[in-house]
């Protein structure tokens, strides 16, 4: 007898049921008329055995990733619910048998996450600080090294001098021992010196204490602390020039722009003339002053 009078054998059911299992709806009818027509080619010119291995392993080809079943949404969000609700029943349970340990266990957990949390503001906080200025990349304040005594020690404050050409001068030999520098500015919180306090300001009858500093010129052009009246090439140019806060202004003039060119008296003993009102200054900023 031939290979072609073997009376025809179906394919293994089994096989078919792995199919209809697991390869989607869309895709099983033209999937399992395929894999049919080409067992019957196969018995007929190879036989029922040979077409059967071959079978075989077009059913395996075939379950791949694409055409194998998903499982629906609704059965994952059953089988999460039921997940999460064993997790809290469990944890419930151990909460209750085991309550000081469970007590000491929440402890150190809200204490290291507020601890976190309190790290992460401060370090946002600290980054925030002084970033406003345009020029910050190429901001530096000079540390001075001094030896005294047989011992080093060092600090942000830089002697000055003056001079009748202005109110401060760079200390000798900055600008040839680092040509780099484009500019320099000083500054001196008046009310941080050892000897600083609240300083005495007058116009009229009107008096009030405030908080001041001292800044070379070019200080405006500098630092990015906005003006609203003034110019910040020319803010301090002269010896008896000051620049105010806008709250100053509005204690003494009640108008930043009614400050300009006015005359304020200093500790009863010297008078300055208002150049320029600038905003007040920002949390993030760190120099904080009232004048």
């Amino acid at each position: 007898m031939s290979k072609s009078d073997h009376p025809y054998q179906p394919p293994p059911k089994w096989l078919d049921r792995l199919l209809e299992w697991l390869c989607t709806p869309e895709l099983l009818e033209e999937v399992l008329g395929d894999l049919h027509e080409r067992y019957y080619l196969r018995v007929q010119r190879e036989g029922v055995s040979k077409a059967r291995k071959s079978y075989w392993r077009e059913v395996l080809a075939y379950l791949q990733f694409s055409t194998l079943k998903r499982p629906s949404s609704q059965s994952i969000t059953l089988i999460s619910s039921d997940m999460i609700r064993n997790y809290l029943t469990i944890a419930l349970r151990n909460l209750t048998n085991h309550k000081a340990f469970s007590a000491l266990n929440i402890l150190g957990l809200v204490l290291s996450m507020t601890s976190s949390l309190l790290i992460f503001l401060w370090v946002q906080d600290e980054l925030g600080v002084d970033n406003f200025h345009t020029n910050s990349d190429r901001l530096y304040a000079i540390y001075q090294t001094i030896e005294a005594n047989g011992q080093l020690g060092g600090s942000y404050s830089t002697p000055v001098r003056s001079n009748a050409d202005g109110p401060f001068l760079p200390i000798d030999g900055v600008a040839d021992a680092a040509p780099e520098i484009e500019n320099l500015v000083y500054y001196a919180t008046g009310y941080e010196l050892p000897w600083g306090h609240p300083e005495t300001f007058q116009v009229g009858d009107n008096i009030h204490k405030l908080e001041g500093s001292r800044a070379s010129q070019a200080f405006f052009s500098m630092f990015d602390y906005p003006l609203i009246a003034g110019n910040p090439k020319t803010a301090l140019a002269k010896k008896n020039s000051i620049a105010i806060s806008e709250t100053m202004a509005q204690l003494f003039f009640d108008h930043p722009e009614k400050a300009i060119g006015q005359s304020i008296r200093y500790e009863n003993r010297l008078d300055f003339e208002v150049t320029a009102v600038f905003a007040d200054l920002s949390s993030q900023s760190s120099l904080q002053l009232s004048v």
